[in-house]
């Protein structure tokens, strides 16, 4: 069996949100907290909206199992609430009640819990390892540059007092010629 169109939509919707994540910066919300409570910072809002991404993702890696579960009226509540998230995803405040909207939406379908989830879960993780490997080697890569300029600054300025410990050196030598 095929995905189904509301499937198709739902996978489409979050792939785009997804990608858009990628772009989102949280510089100009600093200190400001966001929720009914205070509970989000902008940080945590969108590694929530990260979570919740994941859940989907394990819910529509298997259609027939997502169809048995669900009655188009639901797929089409997650639908709608991934693209009101996409609409709003660089407002954090109206984030948030989409969010919940969202968890509300998914909620049913228990699918922390689940073996697919756990795998899609696994997935991430392995996506997060990699990175912090590359980011890591950067780093190192930083250090060795830094410390090569800071190396290279001394040489420079060794090089620099030997020229004008030269310079003076002539000077001296010149105003004894003179005499």
């Amino acid at each position: 069996m095929s995905k189904t169109q509301s499937i198709k939509n739902i996978i489409e919707t979050k792939n785009t949100i997804k990608d858009q994540m990628k772009t989102i910066s949280c510089d100009s919300f600093e200190g400001q907290n966001f929720g009914d409570e205070g509970e989000y910072t902008c940080k945590s809002l969108y590694a929530e909206l990260g979570a919740l991404l994941t859940d989907i993702t394990a819910l529509t890696k298997a259609p027939k199992q997502f169809l048995h579960l669900s009655n188009y009226n639901e797929r089409d509540n997650i639908y709608q609430c991934l693209q009101s998230v996409s609409d709003r995803l660089t407002d954090p405040e109206q984030i948030q009640n989409q969010l919940n909207r969202l968890k509300e939406a998914i909620r049913p379908f228990h699918i922390r819990y689940t073996s697919d989830r756990f795998v899609e879960f696994n997935d991430e993780l392995l996506i997060l390892a990699t990175q912090k490997q590359e980011l890591s080697q950067q780093l190192e890569n930083l250090k060795l540059v830094i410390s090569n300029k800071e190396q290279s600054n001394q040489l420079l300025k060794g090089l620099k007092i030997q020229q004008i410990a030269s310079y003076k050196g002539l000077v001296l030598c010149g105003s004894l010629y003179k005499n």
